[in-house]
């Protein structure tokens, strides 16, 4: 029992310190965000590689109009097969 209320109470204030840390407009909130900022072409380059990479997939491909064939067009859909027949 005493155990179970040591783990309690670390997790507890874990959690605290942790939310006091890193939430909403708190100290690492604007760390972490300046540090995204400074990185922000990477982290489009990497998106934006991961993206190309499952569009270009042929699971995703035959997934995508498997839904097509299903019934009506969804807007998300229509606009992605105008800009690939672009």
């Amino acid at each position: 029992m005493e155990k179970e209320i040591i783990g309690v109470a670390r997790k507890a204030i874990h959690e605290a310190i942790t939310a006091e840390l890193i939430g909403y407009n708190k100290p690492l909130s604007k760390f972490t965000n300046d540090v995204m900022m400074a990185h922000e072409s990477e982290f489009k380059q990497l998106i934006n590689e991961g993206v190309a990479e499952i569009l270009n997939s042929q699971d995703f491909k035959n997934a995508f109009n498997r839904k097509r064939n299903l019934g009506p067009c969804c807007p998300v859909h229509e606009a992605v097969i105008n800009k690939r027949e672009q």
